[in-house]
């Protein structure tokens, strides 16, 4: 990967928008080829009780309803650390204890999710056209669909009217 790719890999990972597990497929496919493995990292997210609010009652312990253990891989890719969830451990990496322990999600800082967007889809065009050409034909036909469905309604309402203004004899209407 080059290392003026990196900005683009950035902002698509910390924005919000619809093709983002498109993206985390592309990322993922980046970290194995170009990353260098460097251990694992232990993330911990603990939901809090909305009963008790936290505080400790008979449907939750210690007001936690929910605590998961999520394993992350961790990859150094041009010097920045990057993390793929996997659901069990590899087995070289069972016996090593945490780089790190994450307490709750990982936060990214605030990006516009159209500049985002349009990171990961220049990130797609670059190493997996196929991907890219597949999103290209879902908008495409998602917009054709949704003009479609408009001109199909504006028909049907003007076919709606078009028996009372036959019916009506005013002068102004030639038919």
């Amino acid at each position: 990967m080059r290392q003026q790719d990196m900005p683009l890999l950035i902002l698509a990972n910390a924005g919000n928008y619809r093709e983002k597990r498109r993206f985390y497929a592309l990322k993922d496919a980046l970290l194995e080829s170009f990353g260098a493995l460097q251990g694992y990292d232990l993330q911990i997210i603990e939901d809090l009780c909305w009963n008790c609010d936290g505080a400790g009652c008979r449907r939750c312990v210690g007001g936690v309803w929910n605590r998961r253990r999520v394993y992350l891989l961790r990859f150094r890719l041009h010097g920045r650390i990057f993390h793929r969830p996997v659901p069990i451990l590899p087995q070289d990496l069972r016996g090593e204890e945490p780089c790190e322990k994450i307490h709750g999600y990982i936060r990214h800082p605030q990006v516009d999710s159209h500049r985002a967007q349009a990171a990961a889809m220049r990130l797609l065009y670059r190493y997996d056209r196929k991907e890219w050409a597949k999103i290209l034909r879902n908008r495409l036909l998602g917009w054709l669909r949704q003009r479609w469905l408009s001109i199909g309604y504006r028909w049907r309402r003007w076919r709606w009217h078009l028996p009372s203004i036959r019916k009506s004899k005013s002068p102004e209407i030639p038919f």
